[in-house]
This record gives structure tokens, C-alpha cells and sequence, in this order.
């Protein structure tokens, strides 16, 4: 499959995991924090950390697909970083060890840098 193919994939299973919203195994995160007139970015460090909490908390139970850059209502909001700090988010599975082991999770992103990053953890 082409990388164009793949990311028109990856952009619809978005849209789906959108509509469908939160689940027990389908987690959205902001990039953002604060009152909603004064939104400001987190640090990238912080968001990672908390991909890892939530990695390894997938990986306690029975799996499931983190999205960071979107609202708990299913707002796309988008990741305002620079790719050095989109690096530091999409590094978080690789520092995460659920059940004593690395994590099996894995980023994949479509919108360009802005867009959110999909991680899906599967419990083995």
C-alpha cells in the first residue's frame, strides 16, 4: 500500500474514532490546559509522560488507542509544537513499560505536524 493509501486510512479511522468519542478503550488528550478563554499548550514532556500513564494503563487492562491534540467533547485542537517536541510525544511509547515491558504502542499522525497522534496499545 502506498503512503498516500495509508494515510487516507489513517485520516478515516480518525474521523470513526472521533464520532464514536471516549471509551473504556478509546482515550482523547488536549495538548492544551486552562479555562476556556485562556488555553494554553503544555509541555510536550508533560504530555508525553502522560501518553506513558496511559500506555501503561492500557497495557494493564485490555488495550486501547490514546489520541493527543483532541478535546474530551472530540474537538480536534491539534498539537501546537515544533517537531522536536512532537519527537519528545511520539517517543513516549518506547519510554513507557507496562507490565515490567516496553511498551507495544505505537504512534501514527495525520493532518501534518498539527494534527493529532493516534497511539494503540494491544494487550498480548
Amino acid at each position: 500500500m502506498t503512503s498516500h493509501a495509508q494515510v487516507l486510512l489513517m485520516q478515516e479511522r480518525l474521523r470513526k474514532e472521533l464520532v464514536w468519542g471516549e471509551s473504556h478503550f478509546r482515550e482523547f488528550k488536549s495538548a492544551f490546559h486552562g479555562s476556556v478563554t485562556g488555553k494554553r499548550a503544555q509541555e510536550a514532556k508533560h504530555i508525553a509522560r502522560e501518553v506513558g500513564d496511559m500506555l501503561v494503563a492500557f497495557g494493564n487492562a485490555d488495550g486501547g488507542t490514546l489520541i493527543v491534540g483532541v478535546e474530551d467533547d472530540g474537538t480536534v485542537t491539534g498539537l501546537p509544537y515544533v517537531q522536536a517536541e512532537l519527537e519528545i510525544i511520539r517517543r513516549a511509547p518506547a519510554d513507557a513499560r507496562p507490565c515490567g515491558h516496553a511498551a507495544g504502542g505505537r504512534a501514527s499522525q495525520s493532518g501534518g505536524s498539527a494534527g493529532p497522534v493516534r497511539f494503540g496499545f494491544r494487550r498480548a
